[in-house]
């Protein structure tokens, strides 16, 4: 298995092959820890082991997806949060494709109620506002050590 685990579609902790349902998974969390600030399956239960997160997420009866909070629902761009869940989706034929989900982002873009701007996540000409993408889109804890000009490392 390759890859980071916690942003990982249930398939291929299967073992299946990577695929553009699996690409469009790992989207959805980017997108969910985007406009949570927060690290996926941070809420679980103090105890849960990394290898007890994975099994629920790739079980057909648990189905595991990182928490949208209320806050979350309130505070992200409408459309938003539909996009993550369509994403995040355990089925990978349901999933929407990458087409689809730019589609989405360009949607939300132009309906003039969102603050997301495409070129914010996708255009390297955008760190010239690196400080204002740094509030924005990581963690706190992680836009403060990328401020203090820390490395950032993987979840331990």
């Amino acid at each position: 298995m390759r890859g980071t685990p916690f942003w990982m579609a249930p398939e291929l902790l299967d073992g299946k092959p990577n695929s553009e349902a699996s690409d469009v998974y790992g989207f959805g969390v980017l997108l969910w820890e985007v406009f949570s600030r927060s690290t996926p399956y941070a809420d679980q239960p103090k105890g849960r082991t990394t290898q007890e997160v994975l099994l629920a997420v790739r079980s057909d009866e648990i189905k595991l997806r990182p928490t949208i909070s209320a806050e979350m629902r309130r505070s992200a761009p409408p459309g938003i949060v539909p996009l993550i869940e369509d994403c995040l989706l355990h089925n990978p034929d349901r999933r929407p494709s990458l087409e689809e989900v730019d589609a989405a982002l360009d949607k939300i873009q132009t309906s003039g109620a969102s603050p997301l701007r495409k070129a914010d996540l996708f255009d390297p000409a955008a760190n010239t506002r690196r400080s204002m993408l740094l509030e924005r889109l990581p963690p706190p804890e992680v836009a403060a050590r990328l401020t203090r000009g820390e490395k950032v490392g993987a979840l331990r």
